[in-house]
């Protein structure tokens, strides 16, 4: 059984909270369905927000400096600790990221976490094809992220991978442990 302490926290938070805003309409229909009417505002997404005033600020060097061409790589991260501090959920998002390598170039900018969990779980094997490079401050991370089309989502559960396409060209490849909802 996980136990999913960011979802546990948001309920805990979202019932004691006296404003709440909302980053989206959905958000603000899901309070109302935990009965929660009272100092709830649509604010809109800030997050998206900070992504159109700082694009024309992207550092796109890093592109030049592995010589990357769009639309030929996919750029992931891994970072969540269900799915770096679990040897068999890490491994499996590992194989999965190495068959992508053997299609694609795959960038995976390490979080030190993980870095020390491959090492320590014994799983460097999987990241003989995958370019990782030291993790990146966001100016950097979304420059790499603006020409790519590709992301990749790997469900645990299937072992099946597919594309899907996001807004503004914002990607990455995600491979993470489905978690179970409350």
């Amino acid at each position: 059984m996980f136990i999913i302490y960011e979802e546990i926290n948001r309920v805990l938070t979202d019932h004691v909270s006296k404003y709440l805003f909302c980053p989206s309409k959905l958000a603000t229909n899901n309070l109302k369905k935990e009965n929660i009417t009272e100092g709830v505002y649509f604010t809109g997404d800030i997050m998206y927000d900070l992504f159109l005033k700082m694009k024309p600020h992207f550092d796109e060097n890093i592109i030049k400096k592995f010589d990357l061409e769009e639309n030929k790589y996919i750029l992931t991260t891994i970072h969540r600790d269900f799915n770096t501090d679990s040897k068999s959920n890490l491994e499996a998002i590992l194989k999965e990221l190495d068959k992508i390598s053997k299609e694609i170039k795959v960038i995976f900018p390490i979080h030190p976490r993980t870095k020390k969990r491959i090492e320590e779980f014994d799983l460097k094997q999987y990241t003989k094809n995958i370019l990782m490079i030291e993790p990146l401050d966001y100016l950097s991370m979304m420059g790499l992220r603006r020409i790519t089309k590709r992301s990749v989502l790997c469900r645990k559960k299937s072992n099946s991978c597919y594309a899907r396409y996001r807004l503004e060209r914002i990607n990455r490849c995600r491979l993470e442990y489905t978690k179970p909802t409350l």
